[in-house]
């Protein structure tokens, strides 16, 4: 409000000037000059124009009016001043509700703005509990992001780990299957081979039968060393020994006892043994004994031929053993001229032992077949 008055007076004051400066005397008379009346000679003395230039000097007028013109602009500006009373008391009369309503509104806003303010306060108040709320939250869901990245990175550690360890196991099963692949392959291979053939190979060489390359047998005409004969009977009956032992046969009475070129076969009841080799030189002082053991020998070698008889009643022979012939030939050395015969015996031995292989491999190449025939023959 106290700027309006201001602006109103103000406004006054405008008026008030412009009024002045448009009554002004039109012909810029002087208080002298106007109404047609002139100075004296005595009344234009130099005191009077000292005066008159005071006045102008101090007066806010350019020129200085007469008292008519006065007269008539004080009366304009009276009747100006009226008029502009009389618009000031409207604009009173007008203003004044204008004013009361105003305050009611302003009052109205201020209450409301009030209102508003304590609104947005408390949502003020709000929000600082909502951002600590989600500063909280953040900082939880931060401390949740680090102990979850050092757990990923633990489990990225354990995959590593758990794939370096199954791509190793694979590897390790896949070396498993070809070793397991290998020794079937070789298994294969070993039931097809014959280990009895390939370590104790029988053969014949001329009018001698061999073992594993040594002849068995002694002719005039062929002087066999007799270190040779005594390896090859050691090697003969080391292979029949092998062959029961597979089928689980014991013989009866007798126990043959390898031990190279020296081997011997004992005789159980008596607990004599006998030596299945030659010493050489004048057989007079060794042949009985040496003849007696091969005679033994023939007796386990028809204990076995019985034994496989029981489990196949088909199986022969192919040269008869009865007593001390061989195939119609005697295993006897002793007496004189005999080496022929006896050479003869002894490739009928070895052959007949060949025949006892062959039978063998066909029932070892099934070891439930053969573990049946064991338990059978109990």
């Amino acid at each position: 409000m106290v700027t309006f008055y201001l602006l109103l007076s103000l406004l006054l004051l405008l008026l008030l000037y412009k009024a002045t400066l448009d009554l002004q005397c039109p012909s810029n008379c002087s208080y002298f000059a106007c109404q047609g009346t002139s100075l004296s000679q005595e009344e234009s003395d130099r005191p009077v124009e000292e005066f008159i230039k005071f006045l102008r000097e101090n007066s806010m007028l350019d020129n200085l009016l007469c008292i008519a013109c006065s007269d008539q602009i004080i009366c304009e500006l009276e009747a100006r001043i009226k008029d502009t009373e009389e618009e000031v008391e409207a604009l009173k009369c007008f203003i004044k509700p204008l004013q009361y309503r105003e305050e009611e509104e302003l009052e109205k806003d201020l209450q409301k703005l009030l209102s508003e303010e304590a609104e947005l306060q408390q949502e003020l108040e709000t929000k600082k509990q909502e951002v600590s709320r989600l500063e909280s939250e953040l900082n939880r869901i931060k401390k949740s992001c680090v102990e979850l990245q050092s757990s990923l990175e633990k489990q990225s550690y354990a995959d590593i780990e758990a794939r370096y360890e199954r791509e190793a196991s694979q590897g390790e099963s896949a070396r498993l299957d070809f070793t397991v692949m290998y020794a079937c392959e070789q298994l294969n291979v070993l039931k097809r081979v014959n280990v009895y053939n390939d370590n104790f190979h029988i053969w014949t060489s001329g009018p001698f039968a061999t073992i594993n390359r040594l002849r068995l047998g002694r002719l005039p005409e062929a002087q066999v060393d007799w270190h040779e004969i005594n390896a090859a009977w050691g090697y003969t009956l080391w292979f029949l020994s092998a062959m029961a032992d597979k089928m689980g046969f014991a013989f009866g009475g007798y126990k043959l006892v390898f031990l190279g070129s020296r081997s011997e076969i004992l005789q159980l009841d008596s607990g004599q043994r006998w030596g299945l080799w030659a010493p050489g030189g004048f057989k007079a002082l060794w042949a009985r004994r040496f003849d007696q053991a091969a005679l033994l020998f023939l007796r386990c070698l028809r204990q076995f031929e019985r034994y496989l008889a029981h489990i196949d009643y088909q199986v022969e022979l192919p040269y008869e053993i009865s007593g001390e012939m061989v195939g119609g030939k005697r295993l006897r050395l002793q007496a004189p001229g005999t080496e022929v015969e006896w050479t003869a015996a002894c490739r009928h031995t070895l052959l007949n032992l060949k025949w006892c292989l062959a039978w063998l491999r066909k029932i070892i190449q099934d070891d439930g077949e053969l573990q049946a025939l064991r338990i059978l023959n109990r």
